[in-house]
């Protein structure tokens, strides 16, 4: 929307403001004394010039004239003033400094010229002088004014526009520095109401986000009648659509009655406007508001006061995108004060919370410091442990564990925790303040500051001591409860080596009653007998293993150790002709946390039940190694393997090999015990065992037990 092009007025046209304010090319002369042709070419060159000839009686006229009005010539004949040349240009430069001064004189000498234009003069005219040559050298003297004024006129523009530049930024208050503008404008342009249409982003962090609408901001009263009723309005609808100069020159839209105005400027035709003043604010390139300065009477605008508007819009372009990055920063800042009030509220009640849980929970709830020194203590760690929250503070945490297993097990789980890792579950002796032993379930996790540095760590121990004891008991009855159904399996076992015996003992008798016995034939029947003794304390032996409770205090045991002390008590316990054993372990493995009978009991069964299924003879292969844990947890676990040569298990036994009473030997040579057994004490240990078998080829049977170092869940039952 192009407007319609307007020719502007000669400045200063009587109005107030920095057209009246500044010096002005044209204006008022005073002519003392002079006559004839001279005074004939002054006043036609002057009047052609725009000046306005005034003759003064004398020189007292003239100095009247200054003290009360503008005077910017004074053309004086001194031999007519009855004044010394010199004399005249002093007293007219002290009252009006920039009053051009022109002497004429009768006296032609140097000395008298010198003296009148160090004095003041601008020219010294010896007379007589011819009417061509006054018009030449007052020609010059005019159009020296008139640069000399320009350049004065230039400056005193720039002042005011820096005036107005550090006006405009002398706030951040979009409306104050709107207002101030309109106010600071007056002595540049003449209107009668303001107001200014910006451009508004959506509300997003900086205004950064896309176009949003135009809002009308009336400045001067009366304004906010005329401004329309909705002050958002689509950019297209309002003064941002106009099609603004390059250089973000003002536009001047005159006739308003006329026009096709965009809603924003209709009501200034309504109320009677004649014209508008349009002036562009942009920033980057972008236009981002308008400032509208209306007036009742068209015609005022001076094209020097256009191109000054122009400058001073670019100063309140910057102070207004200022103004508006303080009010979105200003608006960010309450909004993240909102935040910080709202998470520091969250904060206090979460804390309140945690505390009240801390106060209120049954498990023993406390922290340790970077060198492990206790920091806070709970109610539930007095309830559980015995020490009041005074008796642990700053003590090192290693006070609370049993033994120096269960210490080094507790250094290690903090040092974990320290180094930003979690455990659960963990069992762990530790010993009250009485002496008595509890077993606890931990938790080890780090604490963190609010910049995610390990500065602690929290530990929350669970009593599980009676839950421990429970589980022991109902194991053992379970245990004991199945020995009713051993009865006929065990009556059998012992039974039939009881009737061998029984036989031989008849025979041997009656052979020494018959005859002398055979030292020969006693051996063997005797070596017989030892056997089927063997038989029956085997099997009285696994019946009383099932039946007793078994210790399983868990302890740092090597895994190597165990299986070579377990291979030399089945050697002598089992012989087992024809079957050799290799070993194949690993060297330097890492310690694991078990119960040492246990796992000497969980190596026999299995040592067993692997020669048992070579009668004939063949390899038990024994393999130990360090491998990655199954679960992808950063720590290992020691694998043991038990590789036979054997018959192998039929794929239809193999489900059920691991359930209690269920076996593939022949009847009376196993009571379905030891595998169910070696699945329990690998549970306990939270480990795994799998087996992998081919019918006629063998069997392998792979345990795998987690390291010392590794955090491990609790067993759900002891064996």
């Amino acid at each position: 929307m192009a407007p319609e092009p307007k020719t502007p007025r000669a400045a200063g046209a009587g109005r107030p403001g920095v057209g009246a304010k500044l010096p002005d090319a044209s204006g008022l002369a005073a002519l003392v004394g002079l006559g004839g042709e001279a005074a004939d070419a002054v006043s036609a060159l002057l009047a052609e010039q725009g000046w306005q000839v005034v003759a003064c009686d004398g020189v007292a006229a003239v100095l009247e004239r200054l003290r009360t009005g503008a005077c910017g010539l004074v053309l004086a004949d001194a031999e007519v003033a009855g004044i010394a040349p010199w004399e005249l240009a002093a007293q007219v430069k002290r009252l009006a400094p920039q009053t051009i001064v022109l002497v004429f004189s009768s006296d032609s000498s140097a000395s008298v010229a010198v003296r009148a234009m160090r004095a003041g003069a601008y020219d010294f005219f010896a007379k007589p002088v011819s009417r061509e040559e006054v018009r030449q050298r007052l020609g010059r003297a005019l159009a020296n004014r008139r640069l000399g004024l320009s350049l004065r006129r230039l400056a005193l523009r720039l002042s005011f526009v820096n005036q107005l530049s550090s006006a405009f930024s002398s706030s951040l208050d979009l409306q104050q520095v709107l207002r101030s503008a309109v106010a600071d404008l007056r002595a540049i342009a003449d209107f009668d109401l303001a107001l200014v249409v910006l451009r508004e982003a959506p509300p997003t962090p900086l205004g950064a986000g896309p176009d949003g609408l135009a809002v009308v901001y009336p400045l001067t009263p009366g304004a906010d009648e005329l401004a329309p009723a909705e002050r958002a309005l689509p950019l297209q609808e309002s003064a941002l659509a106009w099609d603004f100069p390059p250089d973000n020159s003002p536009l001047v839209l005159s006739g308003l009655a006329g026009r096709s105005l965009t809603p924003d400027l209709a009501g200034l035709a309504r109320g009677g406007f004649q014209e508008v003043v349009l002036l562009p604010l942009a920033s980057k390139g972008r236009i981002i508001g308008v400032l509208a300065l209306a007036s009742r009477s068209g015609g005022a605008h001076a094209a020097s006061d256009l191109d000054l508007l122009r400058h001073a819009g670019d100063h309140l372009s910057a102070a207004v995108v200022n103004a508006q990055l303080y009010a979105q920063l200003k608006s960010l800042s309450a909004q993240l004060e909102d935040v910080a009030r709202e998470r520091t509220r969250e904060a206090l009640e979460a804390r309140r919370h945690l505390e009240d849980l801390m106060e209120t929970a049954g498990d023993a709830i406390f922290t340790v410091d970077a060198g492990r020194r206790v920091a806070s203590w709970n109610p539930g760690a007095r309830q559980i442990l015995g020490y009041t929250r005074d008796e642990a503070l700053g003590r090192d945490a290693a006070f609370l564990a049993s033994g120096d297993v269960a210490r080094d097990q507790l250094a290690r789980l903090i040092e974990r925790a320290l180094a930003g890792e979690v455990a659960a579950n963990v069992e762990a002796p530790w010993q009250r303040k009485d002496g008595k032993e509890v077993t606890v379930s931990l938790t080890v996790s780090p604490i963190r500051s609010a910049a995610h540095e390990v500065t602690g760590v929290l530990l929350i121990a669970r009593d599980v001591t009676e839950r421990k004891r429970l589980q022991e008991e109902l194991f053992h009855s379970e245990k004991l409860a199945s020995i009713g159904q051993l009865a006929a399996g065990v009556a059998h076992q012992i039974n039939n080596p009881l009737g061998a015996i029984s036989g031989r003992a008849q025979m041997l008798l009656r052979q020494c009653t018959e005859r002398a016995p055979d030292p020969a034939f006693l051996r063997e029947q005797l070596a017989k007998v030892q056997a089927d003794c063997a038989r029956i304390a085997d099997t009285v032996a696994d019946l009383l293993g099932f039946a007793r409770k078994t210790a399983t205090v868990k302890q740092l045991t090597h895994v190597n150790l165990l299986l070579d002390e377990t291979v030399e008590m089945v050697r002598h316990g089992r012989p087992a002709p024809g079957v050799r054993i290799e070993r194949r372990y690993a060297p330097n493995l890492p310690p694991i946390l078990g119960a040492p009978d246990l796992i000497r009991q969980l190596f026999a069964n299995l040592m067993t039940n692997a020669l048992d299924a070579m009668p004939d003879g063949g390899t038990l292969t024994l393999t130990t190694a360090l491998r990655p844990a199954a679960d992808e947890a950063p720590d290992s676990v020691v694998e043991v393997a038990f590789a036979d040569t054997g018959v192998g298990i039929a794929p239809d036994d193999v489900p059920r090999i691991f359930e209690p009473f269920f076996t593939t030997k022949p009847p009376g040579q196993g009571t379905g015990l030891g595998l169910a057994v070696a699945q329990r004490i690998v549970s306990f240990h939270n480990g795994h065992i799998e087996v992998h078998t081919t019918l006629g080829v063998g069997t392998t049977f792979t345990v795998q037990l987690p390291i010392a170092d590794r955090p491990t869940p609790p067993s759900s039952a002891s064996p």
